[in-house]
């Protein structure tokens, strides 16, 4: 297994096993404490993007829904649904000038399952911090649907006769585009009081894949690099009150 996959399975996996110190264990026979929505853009890394900070340009709106289990005062458990898109186009950005030449670009339908672990160094998920900035890992799949476009290259940057390049092209619109995704995700995120059950978080998360055709070129740009993208969010979370005879954690503060 990829260490990019290793690393989030791992943090979730110790949550599990430290999870209940130093906090009142979460609500007696409920498996959620928390659920919550957020939204942001997902910004596209990978052989098209200008930078290695993404394609911001062409960033493309995502909604989550996340449903979250409380294991501690420094961890928690939790589950997340996300639809969006990523995008791409050279022709966006006039540095360096090949891009614009090339002028590759892709749309691609992002759904994503994942689960994973949060975890606050400093504590606070028991309601005992206004303000509890924490990590989050998480794996998942991803199912995809890649619209790969090469319609608006110019004809001096490939020419019918450059035998270099076309046949690289025509490789890559070839290629079988993926359509179910593993993924890894490594994050930061920050969650803060603002009513008594209710939660603001803001959230930047990095995804990792093993895929170089997320945006359906690998052969024409480059070969030797993935494609990975990020979610950057914010977002309400409500602590779902406790039924009749279940023990709950400490008042929100």
């Amino acid at each position: 297994m990829a260490m990019q996959y290793l690393l989030p399975a791992m943090i979730a996996a110790g949550i599990l096993s430290v999870g209940p110190a130093g906090a009142q264990p979460s609500r007696k026979g409920r498996i959620i404490d928390e659920i919550g929505i957020s939204a942001g853009p997902l910004v596209y890394q990978g052989d098209l993007s200008p930078s290695p900070a993404g394609a911001w340009k062409t960033a493309r709106p995502a909604l989550s829904a996340q449903a979250t289990r409380i294991t501690g005062a420094r961890s928690a458990l939790q589950a997340s649904l996300l639809l969006g898109g990523l995008r791409g186009d050279e022709a966006r950005y006039p540095s360096p000038a090949y891009r614009q030449e090339r002028s590759l670009a892709f749309r691609t339908r992002v759904l994503e399952l994942s689960a994973g672990g949060r975890w606050a160094p400093l504590g606070g998920f028991d309601g005992s911090r206004l303000v509890t900035p924490y990590l989050t890992g998480q794996t998942g799949l991803a199912l995809l649907r890649v619209r790969p476009d090469a319609s608006g290259m110019n004809g001096s940057f490939a020419p019918t006769e450059n035998a270099a390049i076309l046949p690289l092209l025509a490789a890559d619109m070839a290629h079988r585009k993926p359509g179910l995704l593993p993924f890894a995700s490594l994050g930061v995120g920050v969650r803060r009081q603002v009513a008594d059950r209710w939660m603001m978080t803001l959230e930047s998360g990095y995804r990792w894949t093993r895929s170089d055709h997320v945006d359906g070129f690998s052969r024409l740009a480059n070969p030797d690099s993935r494609d990975h993208y990020a979610y950057h969010s914010v977002g309400l979370a409500y602590a779902l009150p406790c039924g009749r005879g279940t023990r709950c954690p400490r008042p929100l503060r």
